[in-house]
């Protein structure tokens, strides 16, 4: 997982080359094979391409949006576990005193600066 603030171009192609290699040589087949070949029958029309592009984008836009409602419902998880454990400790803190030690120890001690 990538944490950092800022995402490169460069990263992605490093990150996905081998997807893009891949994506590459198939196409450059294909187009090889429909050109030089003369498998003209390898044509595909456009409006089934275009169908399919938009009902990509819906889904994968679809799929986006609930990637990033897991992501900020699990930021707020973790802010409640950071506020809880925050309060928790202030108030074991402000608990612990000498009113009711049987030996009563120093402030410094207490407060754990020993």
């Amino acid at each position: 997982m990538y944490t950092e603030r800022r995402y490169g171009y460069w990263m992605t192609i490093h990150w996905s080359r081998k997807g893009l290699y891949f994506g590459a040589a198939t196409g450059l087949m294909a187009v090889v094979l429909y050109e030089v070949a003369c498998l003209k029958w390898m044509a595909v029309p456009w409006q089934p391409v275009a169908l399919i592009g938009t009902a990509l984008a819906f889904y994968l836009g679809f799929k986006n949006n609930a990637s990033y409602d897991r992501l900020w419902e699990a930021r707020k998880i973790w802010g409640a576990i950071l506020n809880g454990s925050r309060s928790f400790g202030a108030a074991v803190l402000g608990y612990v005193s000498n009113l009711h030690a049987t030996e009563k120890v120093s402030e410094a001690e207490l407060q754990g600066h020993s």
